[in-house]
């Protein structure tokens, strides 16, 4: 009898013990969950201010200039944020290779100013590689040139008053400090026109190469090429191209 009370009460306890440890394997098991779920949906969250039209990476290598952009850019309501929710920041860092180095230029200070929350579309460099010119995408796109003697950055005004940018931007062939463009308040065209300019770094003179008159073609995704002392405004629709003679 004295036996089977002894063995009674360590059967009692050892089942005691496997309940605690039960109850501590289901707690962390829960613990565990609940950390895996918290991480998931931070990372949903996260994603979810993401900017999903912007792309991350873009490169430009031309005959004397290798030159990428690395943007992350966090919105919410239609405004560029300067940081996520959970702290990751936005960015937008032009990188170009000269003399043989990685030189960098920030340009997260101008898309934070100007609400450019859907980054940098297009990039484009003189012919020897002494400018470099990205352009951000925007109702009225902005265009940001870098002198990479000096690793400068202004953004190309056509009408700073307005916040008119120039848009679409050619160098010239044979001179570096000379480049075709539209005005970014031409993108839809006034009463359906579209101006084709020219501009000059050193004396800061614009002057008018001419009009295209089309009342439903959009300037946005337009690309400015030479050929000799003619220009071609190319529409990406594929049905439209239009020239104009440099004088």
């Amino acid at each position: 009898m004295k036996k089977f009370f002894v063995f009674l009460v360590v059967f009692v306890l050892f089942l005691a013990g496997c309940n605690n440890n039960l109850s501590d394997y289901e707690k962390n098991n829960i613990s565990g969950s609940e950390t895996v779920s918290k991480i998931k949906s931070e990372e949903e969250g996260a994603a979810s201010h993401i900017n999903p039209s912007v792309p991350q990476f873009i490169s430009y290598n031309g005959n004397s200039t290798t030159a990428w952009v690395n943007q992350f850019i966090f919105t919410d309501n239609g405004e560029i944020k300067e940081q996520s929710p959970y702290g990751d920041r936005t960015y937008v860092k032009l990188n170009y290779l000269k003399d043989g180095a990685i030189k960098t230029v920030d340009l997260t200070e101008h898309a934070l100013h100007y609400n450019l929350f859907n980054g940098v579309e297009y990039i484009t460099a003189s012919s020897k590689g002494k400018y470099i010119v990205v352009q951000f995408s925007s109702d009225l796109p902005i265009s940001i040139i870098v002198d990479t003697n000096t690793n400068n950055s202004r953004i190309l005004w056509y009408n700073e008053a307005k916040h008119e940018s120039m848009m679409g931007i050619s160098f010239k062939p044979n001179n570096e400090d000379e480049f075709a463009f539209l005005p970014s308040a031409d993108i839809k065209g006034p009463d359906g026109a579209h101006t084709l300019k020219f501009y000059n770094l050193n004396n800061n003179l614009t002057k008018t190469i001419g009009e295209i008159k089309e009342e439903k073609i959009s300037m946005s995704k337009a690309l400015i090429k030479w050929d000799g002392d003619k220009i071609f405004v190319v529409i990406p629709d594929g049905k439209h191209v239009f020239s104009f003679t440099v004088k």
